[in-house]
């Protein structure tokens, strides 16, 4: 990441997590949230699971959510500042993650833009940001919570199906995990 860009591991209850939790309460809906607090200490001791605050200066700018599984990473929640959107932080930290992450394929999810949906348009941007980035629409969808979303890779190859094996996986042990 670009030097005036610092990646802070989250703990609960340090300021980073408070930084983060705002930013993810103003960028994600009720219905894609659980509490921050179960992500970063699951119930169940989960492997390679970890919240990252993005700090420029002493501010938190963005944050990222990434599992390590067996083939893959699974980005499952990425968010900028709000009123930083659109001015390239996003872009230089997808960068840093894909650059970070070398050994194995990023993956993670964009909702599926249904014509007539309140927020199509929102949709088709995140797609085309993660297409602009180095993200590959695979074609697959999963269904995630009664939503429906396209799954991404930074590989064309990457493992389509174990990774929708691994998110229903965490879907139908959300309780444990997250």
């Amino acid at each position: 990441m670009e030097n005036r860009f610092r990646p802070v591991l989250v703990e609960v209850g340090s300021e980073a997590f408070y930084d983060v939790d705002s930013i993810y309460k103003e960028a994600f809906p009720p219905n894609e949230r659980v509490p921050l607090e179960r992500i970063i200490e699951p119930k169940t001791h989960l492997e390679g699971n970890y919240v990252y605050a993005v700090y420029e200066g002493n501010k938190c700018v963005a944050f990222y959510h990434i599992y390590e599984a067996e083939k893959f990473y699974y980005l499952d929640f990425f968010a900028v500042l709000a009123d930083l959107r659109s001015k390239g932080y996003g872009a230089k930290i997808m960068k840093y993650l894909l650059d970070s992450f070398p050994d194995k394929p990023i993956m993670g999810l964009a909702e599926y833009p249904t014509e007539g949906i309140d927020n199509y348009e929102q949709r088709i941007r995140r797609i085309e940001f993660y297409e602009r980035n180095n993200m590959y629409n695979l074609e697959k969808t999963v269904e995630v919570s009664d939503e429906k979303y396209y799954v991404l890779a930074s590989e064309k190859n990457a493992p389509g199906n174990e990774f929708i094996d691994f998110v229903m996986y965490l879907q139908n042990n959300a309780d444990a995990y997250v």
